[in-house]
């Protein structure tokens, strides 16, 4: 019996760390029945969403994406293996760019089972993780108009932010119970982590003790998120600087932030993202709750946990200052 499984994303929930697990054990999962195809130069599949989607050169493959699914059907779909694709551009949301999930679902409706398998991230971490990524891509976004944006359109960069939309995007080429949700923050904290919660999901979960791990763990994790806020906001459209980012961090411990979890929000901004989003939350969890799992999106960090923007004095601005100063 064949089986696919599709992983797509969201984004900034473990999927680089994902995708270079899952490339890296690729000959040891193909001997136990799982097939992580090595499709285009990246680890995830990327360039599968091609003929949808207009990525960056390096993802391109030498046919089209309809195609490769073609092929990976051919393949794959009258066998006993289990193929799993791993790519978060299938969540993108922007109705403008997005992968047409019928005519995906028809492509591979050769397979004998299809799963759709999907992590969610609280949306207050979800946005900040968001803006983290583009600005370390050197791109200038203004906070102001991305965290409005984010707020009224319920999308940031295109990614979707209230999931009921989300799952209802899912369920034009998916039935409702090919679509598999997890948490983030739950998945992370559990013993397995996501890698294990994927594994699972393939059926192979016993041999997740055999994985090898990546050499740094984890691949792509976000900056000290207020550290690199400050960073950006220094300099400006100039490209991204990783070491302003160290000395932002540095003076943020001097001014007794020292071993303490930052955010970019204001607390005010906090307060307004959680009320937004909690409902939203609950509706999208009752929508899950004939599960099995109690699946729990509205984990927001605690506020007691963090430092937010409001620390940002001008004491820190003179100190940071001094900082740059000494290390020139």
């Amino acid at each position: 019996m064949s089986k696919i499984v599709l992983h797509v994303g969201t984004h900034k929930t473990g999927t680089t760390t994902v995708q270079d697990t899952f490339a890296l054990n690729r000959e040891l999962l193909e001997r136990v029945g799982l097939i992580f195809p090595k499709i285009g130069r990246a680890n995830g599949q990327h360039g599968l969403v091609m003929d949808w989607i207009k990525l960056p050169e390096f993802y391109h493959l030498d046919v089209s994406s309809k195609d490769a699914w073609k092929r990976l059907a051919k393949e794959h779909a009258r066998s006993d293996r289990t193929v799993l694709i791993s790519t978060e551009e299938l969540s993108r949301g922007n109705p403008n760019s997005r992968v047409d999930l019928r005519e995906l679902r028809d492509l591979i409706s050769d397979f004998d089972e299809v799963k759709v398998v999907c992590c969610l991230r609280n949306q207050i971490s979800f946005i900040q993780s968001i803006y983290l990524q583009v600005v370390k891509s050197s791109i200038n976004l203004n906070w102001t108009n991305f965290l409005e944006s984010s707020l009224t359109s319920k999308t940031a960069t295109g990614l979707y932010l209230d999931y009921s939309d989300l799952r209802s995007y899912f369920e034009t080429g998916f039935s409702k119970s090919e679509v598999v949700f997890f948490s983030y923050e739950q998945s992370v904290g559990a013993s397995q982590g996501i890698i294990g919660r994927i594994m699972a999901e393939c059926g192979l979960e016993e041999h997740w003790g055999a994985l090898r791990t990546l050499p740094a763990g984890h691949s792509n994790v976000s900056p000290d998120p207020l550290a690199t806020w400050a960073a950006a906001h220094v300099l400006g459209s100039r490209p991204f600087q990783p070491w302003l980012v160290e000395v932002a961090r540095e003076t943020l411990d001097d001014l007794g932030g020292a071993n303490k979890k930052t955010t970019i929000f204001t607390k005010a901004e906090y307060d307004r993202l959680r009320s937004t989003f909690l409902p939203l939350n609950e509706k999208f969890n009752l929508g899950e709750s004939e599960g099995d799992e109690d699946l729990s999106i509205s984990a927001f960090p605690k506020a007691d946990n963090l430092m937010f923007r409001d620390a940002l004095t001008p004491a820190f601005w003179v100190n940071l200052s001094r900082h740059l100063i000494d290390r020139n």
